[in-house]
């Protein structure tokens, strides 16, 4: 490879780094939204019927987060290897860069993959939650024969 397109690949991957570690970024505002909906319907959540359910999806989140964090952090490091490889290049040192890249990118992916799944659960839940509430005050609301 010329240092041309070696500097060009450098930026590339550091630019898609930056876009990834936004994305957990975003992810870890979608997951406070999350716990946030949780406490703010924590009695329906807690009741005998939802418990078990509840604290699985629980788990789900704390266990999406804790991942968020590793790959944040691993992102971070492989940001400095990159700043690491403008200041003294190898081509040895880029190929090895770049595979630490796809590694990177597959656990981004993945990570976004059961957020998404973990959300999608979390919210179907609150949505059978207000369903049954909603249906609760439609029948206080109707008129007593």
């Amino acid at each position: 490879m010329n240092s041309r397109k070696n500097e060009e690949k450098k930026n590339e991957l550091h630019e898609e780094v930056q876009l990834w570690i936004k994305e957990l970024e975003f992810i870890k505002d979608e997951h406070n939204f999350l716990k946030q909906l949780l406490s703010t319907h924590f009695l329906e959540l807690s009741s005998k019927s939802s418990y078990d359910l509840t604290k699985r999806k629980i788990e789900l989140l704390k266990a999406t987060d804790q991942k968020r964090k590793e790959i944040q952090g691993a992102l971070l490091s492989h940001d400095q290897n990159i700043a690491k490889l403008y200041k003294s290049f190898k081509e040895e040192d880029l190929e090895k860069l770049v595979i630490e890249h796809d590694k990177c990118k597959q656990e981004v992916k993945l990570l976004e993959l059961n957020f998404r799944y973990t959300k999608k659960k979390i919210f179907r839940v609150i949505k059978d939650i207000l369903k049954a509430h909603k249906q609760k005050l439609l029948l206080e609301e109707s008129p007593q024969v």
